[in-house]
């Protein structure tokens, strides 16, 4: 039976990709981040985070100019972030926005567990929009490919305008939290462009970029308002004398005003900086080295070790560039308020101190865990050449049925392993006999730190009489060896030697003459046949060989020499014969 179906009518179907080519008719904000990284949120810095969120959104939402724009789309760069900032950024949305979002889309983050996380808060928590996770790849499935810029679109900024001048101005009109100051805001933002009805903005969440950027605008606006009252101080010279004196009881009178708002706050912050470094390096800085305070036992602890130390060392460069800009700041602060030299004289003395002795502790320990990896290397390398020869010397087959090429061939062979074997624990015997000097010589004003050196001291001395051990194991069974091998050899060339005098016996004994030379010939090589076979006997019996193959010899020499003795004998009788 023939079924006929009607084809489907296709000419309403909608075009897939519809979504790169329509024009988008809602608001649109990209929200991305500018070297994402993991967010911590120590001591008070939510606080700032959510005043840093609500300024950049209050100012976004004036930027659209209409005051009744509805159904607003947020894509959020979620790949780095952790569940609290997102649980942080979707409420402050929630907050700043209330009714006036429509979609929220996250990329999702990187990582699983955080997207099951993301996705239960999401169902939890009761928002007044749709929020969906999608991933990059699928963005323009969802928004007009040509509102993205990067990193969500591949078109960059060169179409879009610059609002970030206004946002410094709607910061002057707004007043932040206590205990965040707006040029820590304006910091945070690296990225704030328009184009029609979307805006992209950047953000910075790391806490030491935020605070160094902070810190950066807060002495530049302070050294311009310097610069201004010291140009304005310049003009009012070819003025008056009384209006001079009003211009600096007006600048005095700016200068208390200001003097409490910009630098004591900056040098508490500043103070605080300090301070927080000095905690890091004698808290979880010295705690991260002391756990990496080891030499290792092994080349894979080594490995790990040397890879750990690494990472250490670039925190602690990190430290001493940051313990340089906090020392440069100082000098500032002491030229504006000299009543704390004193003070910060001893804050900043402290923290140098205590961060050059953290650097020089964590590379000198590094020479060591260095040091450590060349002898484990060494240690290692002498270990597998010693492999090598041991299995040189556990393949053995008949070596009696080896021609003398390849008996030679596997002598020599033999010493080359040894001679391998011999080289690199001398090596490592040199490498480790320096590092045991370098560990015995070894000073420090901590009793654990000698202890824990001495231990170390102790564990490569026995590593190193361990591979003594090893060497002189091998050495006696690589001599046993080759004594086995040359008596073989001998044997061979013994045997040879005496198939070789029975051979010339047989073609005397096709002469048809005797005469004294030739029977002298004859009992020279018999006698000479007779010690190769007790050569031969004895090498047999020192390779616990049978005795048969001795034995065919002697009776075959035995036999053709009596033969040839026979002959002489009848030719002697022959001639006398013939003389009577």
């Amino acid at each position: 039976m023939i079924t006929l179906r009607r084809n489907k009518n296709n000419s309403n179907q909608k075009n897939r990709h519809s979504c790169y080519y329509q024009v988008s008719s809602n608001a649109l904000v990209q929200i991305c981040f500018y070297h994402e990284r993991e967010v911590t949120f120590p001591k008070d810095m939510g606080t700032f985070h959510f005043d840093l969120l609500t300024s950049v959104f209050s100012h976004i939402l004036k930027s659209f100019d209409d005051p009744l724009i509805n159904n607003i789309t947020i894509l959020i760069d979620a790949r780095k972030l952790n569940q609290k900032f997102v649980r942080l950024l979707l409420k402050t949305i929630k907050i700043t926005f209330s009714n006036k979002i429509s979609q929220v889309y996250l990329i999702e983050p990187e990582g699983f567990i955080i997207q099951q996380k993301i996705n239960f808060d999401i169902l939890m928590d009761a928002y007044d929009y749709k929020t969906t996770i999608i991933s990059l790849a699928k963005i323009p499935k969802y928004i007009n490919n040509r509102d993205l810029a990067d990193p969500f679109g591949p078109y960059g900024l060169s179409t879009w305008t610059d609002i970030s001048e206004s946002f410094i101005e709607h910061l002057d009109q707004k007043k932040c939290s206590k205990f965040v100051d707006k040029h820590y805001i304006i910091g945070g933002v690296t990225k704030l462009y328009k184009k029609e009805k979307s805006i992209l903005v950047e953000l910075i969440l790391n806490e030491m970029e935020l605070r160094r950027r902070g810190e950066q605008r807060k002495i530049a606006s302070i050294m311009e308002i310097n610069y201004q009252r010291k140009k304005t101080m310049e003009k009012g010279e070819g003025i008056d004398s009384m209006l001079n004196k009003e211009a600096v009881i007006v600048d005095e009178e700016d200068e208390r005003e200001e003097s409490p708002k910009l630098i004591p706050a900056l040098l508490r912050e500043h103070c605080e900086g300090m301070s927080e470094l000095i905690a890091w390096v004698r808290g979880a800085g010295a705690k991260w080295f002391d756990s990496l305070n080891d030499v290792g036992n092994s080349i894979d602890e080594v490995k790990q070790l040397d890879k750990d130390l690494r990472q250490l060392v670039k925190k602690a460069e990190e430290a001493v560039d940051q313990s340089r800009e906090l020392s440069d700041g100082v000098d500032f602060f002491m030229s504006t308020k000299p009543e704390f030299t004193n003070e910060l004289t001893i804050l900043r003395d402290q923290m140098e101190i205590y961060v050059l002795d953290y650097v020089r502790k964590i590379k000198k320990h590094l020479a060591f865990v260095q040091q450590s990896l060349n002898f484990h290397n060494s240690l290692n390398n002498f270990y597998k050449e010693s492999d090598i020869l041991l299995k040189i010397l556990c393949y053995e087959n008949d070596e009696i049925n080896k021609t003398l090429d390849c008996l030679k061939m596997e002598i020599e062979e033999l010493e080359n392993a040894f001679k391998k074997m011999n080289e690199s624990y001398q090596e490592m015997e040199r490498i480790g006999y320096t590092f045991c000097d370098n560990l015995r010589n070894f000073t420090s004003l901590d009793e654990k730190d000698k202890q824990k050196r001495a231990r170390e001291f102790y564990n490569i001395s026995e590593q190193i009489k361990n591979a003594k051990e090893s060497r002189s194991k091998r050495k006696e069974l690589v001599e046993i060896r080759v004594l086995k091998l040359q008596q073989m050899l001998q044997l061979k060339t013994t045997e040879n030697d005496i198939i070789q005098v029975i051979e010339w016996l047989n073609e005397i004994l096709t002469f048809n003459s005797s005469t004294p030379k030739l029977v002298y010939t004859v009992n020279e090589l018999y006698n000479y046949g007779k010690q190769l076979l007790q050569v031969s006997s004895l090498l047999r019996r020192s390779l616990r060989l049978q005795g048969s193959v001795n034995s065919s010899l002697s009776s075959n020499l035995n036999n053709v020499f009596n033969k040839i003795e026979s002959n002489f004998n009848n030719h002697i009788l022959q001639s006398s014969t013939v003389i009577r």
